[in-house]
């Protein structure tokens, strides 16, 4: 998605625009990929491969400890997480789907929900089911000779857990991970949806520093 910095005299009118062109994406983006998914009836990663492996990262954190792992490749974890911990599993990649089913195996996801995780063209939707919220949004990662990089995030909220999905490893919650390594501000304090709402607003601070950018 290209957009002329000229074209936009006021912040508001770039900031609404903006959020109108990443809700309303293309219906002919990967269209091939689409039509094949569907005439195979499988899950299907759908968009262009940001990085070369998927990596994860889980924060498991409360008022009194914290812990961190990297890169593991068995989440039957996430069948019986503790309830004295908040549980934060990040994502950095969408692409190999067998990842993303497994987990939706895992947490009995609507099968529906998996495929919004895959498919980056999705427009953002929120989801309420049984166990557990689903989210998904576009973020605007930085702009380069006047195109907006867009990403596509999903969320899983649970009673004790997040799972955040990125397509990419560029990051917009590096402050969040500091604030619960140190036990910084109220994250620690709090409960697991106090995180996604953390997240989120980063996101959103995200979009107002691009109109920065984009008006100097």
């Amino acid at each position: 998605m290209k957009v002329n910095p000229k074209e936009f005299a006021r912040p508001d009118k770039l900031l609404l625009k903006g959020i109108h062109s990443l809700s309303s994406l293309s219906r002919n983006l990967y269209t091939d990929q689409k039509t094949e998914a569907k005439a195979k009836a499988e899950l299907t990663f759908i968009g262009k491969k940001k990085l070369e492996k998927v990596l994860n990262q889980l924060y498991e954190y409360n008022l009194e400890s914290y812990n961190h792992k990297e890169n593991m490749t068995d989440f039957s974890y996430l069948k019986s997480l503790g309830s004295e911990k908040n549980h934060w599993l990040n994502f950095h990649g969408i692409h190999e789907v067998p990842i993303i089913e497994k987990i939706g195996e895992i947490l009995q996801l609507d099968r529906l929900m998996v495929r919004y995780i895959l498919d980056t063209t999705q427009r953002s939707k929120v989801e309420l089911d049984e166990g557990y919220l689903f989210l998904s949004i576009k973020s605007i990662l930085k702009v380069e000779a006047g195109e907006l990089n867009v990403e596509h995030l999903s969320f899983i909220l649970g009673p004790n857990f997040l799972i955040s999905f990125q397509e990419e490893k560029a990051d917009h919650f590096q402050a969040i991970r500091y604030k619960i390594q140190e036990g910084v501000g109220f994250i620690r304090k709090r409960t697991i949806d106090y995180l996604l709402m953390q997240m989120l607003d980063a996101i959103l601070d995200n979009y107002f520093e691009t109109i920065d950018i984009i008006n100097q």
